[in-house]
């Protein structure tokens, strides 16, 4: 080797060793590491998500229970009017649920009324529902029933038999304005007739006009 080195050639040589060894040791150092290609996982399909189902809304009638707020009203209560006996100046006497007083009229017969157009307009039926009754309060002993109207087919509420009515002249509780008007018109007693009467079908003074009370102070009815 020392020979060589004294040599051009063998320093030419020297030098080509060295440039092959070189060479030779940059071909076997390691390059940079590549990056492995990620592979992209396929993305979940998300399950549906079900929409919340909303509770049912409390019904109208419900809430206006639960509130106070009115409801409709219910359909009326067929039957039990319930009559009563007041007192007054003229003796005891029947009046209805609020106290109106009811009145016979002499000139009807069992079981058939006689007042009808102007002398109803005066005298009001009184009446109930088609198949309602009449109850007896305390003191009431006559025996309450119905009859038919033959001018309006409605109910008329009567007293052994007697046509019950109100007095326009009445407008409050307790009023007992059509006391024995052309003695034909009686408050109703208790146990049937009218307070005062003559027997029924017998009337007293006043002729045969129900329709109009008497002059004084009720003329104008």
């Amino acid at each position: 080797m020392p020979s060589l080195i004294r040599t051009p050639t063998g320093r030419r040589a020297i030098v080509l060793i060295m440039s092959a060894m070189a060479l030779g040791a940059a071909c076997a150092a390691p390059g940079p590491a590549a990056t492995p290609t990620s592979t992209l996982q396929p993305t979940p399909t998300l399950a549906p998500t079900a929409s919340p189902t909303l509770a049912p809304t409390a019904s109208a009638t419900a809430m206006a229970t639960a509130t106070g707020a009115p409801t409709a009203s219910a359909a009326p209560t067929m039957g039990g009017l319930t009559l009563d006996v007041a007192t007054s100046t003229h003796g005891d006497h029947l009046v209805d649920p609020e106290g109106m007083s009811l009145y016979i009229f002499t000139n009807d017969s069992p079981g058939t009324t006689t007042c009808m157009g102007d002398c109803l307009a005066n005298w009001p039926a009184l009446t109930v529902e088609a198949g309602g009754s009449a109850v007896a309060g305390t003191g009431v002993t006559g025996e309450l029933g119905t009859i038919t109207r033959p001018d309006d087919g409605t109910t008329q509420v009567t007293i052994n038999d007697m046509p019950l009515y109100y007095f326009i002249g009445d407008t409050a509780a307790g009023d007992v304005n059509g006391q024995g008007l052309q003695g034909i018109w009686f408050l109703a007693a208790p146990a049937g007739g009218g307070v005062g009467a003559e027997p029924t079908g017998s009337p007293t003074s006043g002729g045969d006009d129900a329709s109009a009370p008497a002059e004084d102070p009720y003329g104008d009815y």
